[in-house]
């Protein structure tokens, strides 16, 4: 019978169970950096401290039209033409100019919240456990205790930002 090319045992002490620990830590760890720089992108959305419901997110052309109306209305309010400006239409363009990156933004962020986000609250824990096996096994080496006791820490600190950034609540679900 061949012998296979690699042969892993409980406490396997070789490269392939140091490369197998970073990986099961890494999927967790980029979700939590990845979410994290987005919301710093999107100006600290998460927590969320408003009590609106839903993330509503939406599209260039529909807050363009969302701007025309508002100058519509606040025409009509005003006794005006209901027609807009050329002054109205460049302060429309200028505002879409400024919202639209944020727009985008937004949207991505939301997007990989309720993706990436919502797959966090198994993925989190599941790695949890699995970096406790090497940390707790009688015939890992001190080393890969030691990587494995640092892969926890940080997986449990993207465990505890998860929950208090409540990804699954802030999406109004």
């Amino acid at each position: 019978m061949p012998k296979p090319c690699v042969e892993l045992r409980q406490g396997d002490n070789t490269v392939m169970g140091k490369a197998i620990v970073l990986v099961v830590a890494a999927v967790p760890l980029f979700i939590c950096i990845r979410i994290e720089v987005y919301n710093h992108r999107a100006g600290g959305y998460l927590p969320r401290q408003d009590d609106e419901g839903k993330w509503r997110v939406t599209s260039p052309v529909i807050y363009r039209k969302s701007l025309e109306d508002r100058f519509r209305y606040e025409g009509r309010q005003a006794g005006k033409p209901a027609e807009l400006t050329e002054q109205q239409k460049a302060q429309i363009d200028r505002l879409m100019a400024e919202a639209e990156p944020r727009i985008h933004e937004n949207a991505s962020f939301r997007g990989f919240v309720e993706t990436w986000g919502l797959a966090q609250y198994a993925i989190g824990p599941l790695a949890l456990c699995l970096l406790m096996i090497p940390l707790l096994g009688r015939k890992s080496s001190a080393r890969l205790r030691i990587i494995s006791a640092a892969l926890v820490v940080s997986v449990a600190a993207c465990v505890a930002m998860m929950f208090y950034r409540g990804y699954y609540s802030s999406l109004g679900w």
